[in-house]
């Protein structure tokens, strides 16, 4: 392995064994397809691995969670959001009152299969 491929492991592997895991993204910068095969990517995600570190899509922090959506929250805002464009086309406001319309259906569309 090269001087630079060692630091940037070491480097890589300090932060990771800090937190518990390291990103694809973190990986490919360390190590760049153009300069490495892919059975030597492989090798250090398996040695990273073997440490307890886990390779993962995105930081625990950025990693999508499910949202609960409150169906009676929900429908409340929608039904304000559909008075409010009411009084937006009586203004002649339609682009708005088509926005509202439109974000009042988004935040009931995940309710229409119940």
């Amino acid at each position: 392995m090269s001087e630079i491929l060692v630091a940037r492991l070491k480097k890589l592997v300090a932060a990771a064994m800090a937190r518990g895991y390291v990103t694809f993204e973190e990986l490919n910068e360390a190590i760049p397809t153009k300069e490495y095969t892919s059975e030597q990517i492989e090798d250090v995600a398996t040695q990273l691995a073997e440490q307890g570190i886990e390779l993962v899509d995105f930081p625990d922090e950025l990693r999508p969670r499910p949202v609960e959506i409150d169906r009676e929250t929900a429908c409340d805002r929608s039904i304000r959001r559909i008075e409010t464009a009411g009084t937006a086309l009586c203004l002649g406001k339609v682009k708005f009152a088509c926005q509202l319309m439109e974000a009042a259906l988004a935040e009931l569309r995940p309710f229409a299969d119940n």
